[in-house]
């Protein structure tokens, strides 16, 4: 059930993203952002160390 939840709430925000680009002025520089979760609790296993991914992904994001 939540990651149907986590899975609705990223679509959401996807699209409200999108739709907000389509209508921003193209001649002013955009600030782009990202939502970066770490979570490391699944059903079938645990991933080792999911903050330390998180915190890598932000980096890679920023370049």
């Amino acid at each position: 059930m939540k990651i149907i939840l986590i899975v609705v709430l990223i679509i959401l925000i996807l699209s409200v993203s999108i739709s907000y680009s389509q209508v921003t002025n193209t001649n002013q520089p955009q600030r782009k952002v990202a939502l970066v979760i770490g979570n490391g609790t699944y059903i079938s296993s645990e991933l080792a160390n999911p903050e330390n991914d998180a915190k890598e992904m932000k980096i890679a994001l920023q370049i």
